[in-house]
């Protein structure tokens, strides 16, 4: 029975996977900074000629993610054909995708840019290792003793595994990679969860 599990559960990492990478290259944000810790935005500006634009002024402003101004038409400094504007640390407190819009303009031409910033916490890697690894550990163990309770409790570290990941992200980062790998260890874990229950139902049905 639990040759059928295991195929099932490898069928579902590659359809979540080939999901998930479709989302990530479609919607990966511009800019990802850590919560609390001080970032710098930094936007490559020219002239409509492509050269530098030594004499240009740029101004930043951000909106939180409910819509709200964060930031309004602050001023950036100009470094090395960037404009940049920095975050400090008190300024990274609330996750989530900060819509950005910078204006630049030299006198004469003007242009903007707009952009995503994306904000996100940091998660501890080895708690997230230690849950992943229980989960291998637990669902091998059942799949070698066809323990069926033991697979159960797999299934639920799966689950587990994913939700923390999905919310604090992995070691330093929070973004629709580490996403997408909190959706599989989701998926696994429900697949396990569906499979066994399945089968306890089964044999109680037999009796």
């Amino acid at each position: 029975m639990y040759n059928k599990y295991l195929i099932f559960a490898i069928g579902m990492i590659i359809l979540i996977s080939f999901v998930s990478a479709e989302t990530i290259i479609s919607d990966e944000p511009s800019f990802e900074f850590q919560q609390y810790k001080k970032s710098t935005i930094s936007v490559p500006i020219q002239e409509s000629n492509y050269s530098e634009c030594t004499n240009c002024n740029c101004y930043i402003t951000l909106h939180y993610p409910n819509g709200t101004i964060f930031i309004d038409n602050q001023a950036t400094t100009y470094s090395n054909g960037y404009a940049n504007y920095v975050l400090e640390a008190n300024k990274t407190t609330v996750n989530g995708d900060y819509p950005t819009r910078l204006i630049c303009g030299d006198g004469s031409d003007s242009g903007f840019s707009t952009f995503i910033v994306n904000i996100s916490p940091r998660g501890d890697l080895a708690l997230f290792l230690v849950l992943l690894l229980s989960s291998i550990v637990c669902f091998l163990t059942a799949y070698l003793t066809e323990y069926e309770f033991l697979g159960f409790f797999s299934g639920i570290l799966f689950v587990l595994t994913g939700i923390y990941s999905m919310i604090y992200g992995i070691t330093d980062l929070a973004n629709l990679y580490t996403r997408g790998i909190s959706m599989i260890s989701i998926g696994i874990g429900l697949v396990i969860i569906i499979a066994v229950a399945y089968d306890f139902a089964k044999v109680g049905g037999d009796d």
